[in-house]
């Protein structure tokens, strides 16, 4: 992953970034741009709130099913 220090993160490595799925050097250099770049930071902020919420959302369909009855097969 190489980008100019004058351009942004592109969202699927802010994504990949935020989901840990860098490389170690790939997610160095991201780190090292996000010092610099208060917009990419934003970017990551933004991201890491959406993902918590869809884990969320997701957790709360989840419980919801889980307390629904159980029934048995439909027969039309």
């Amino acid at each position: 992953m190489v980008f100019p220090k004058s351009e942004h993160l592109t969202n699927a490595q802010i994504a990949d970034y935020v989901d840990g799925l860098l490389t170690p050097a790939e997610r160095q250099q991201v780190e090292r741009h996000l010092q610099r770049c208060s917009v990419c930071r934003a970017e990551v902020r933004s991201h890491r709130i959406l993902r918590r919420r869809i884990r969320r959302q997701r957790f709360r369909r989840q419980t919801r099913l889980s307390r629904m009855p159980k029934t048995g097969p439909l027969h039309f």
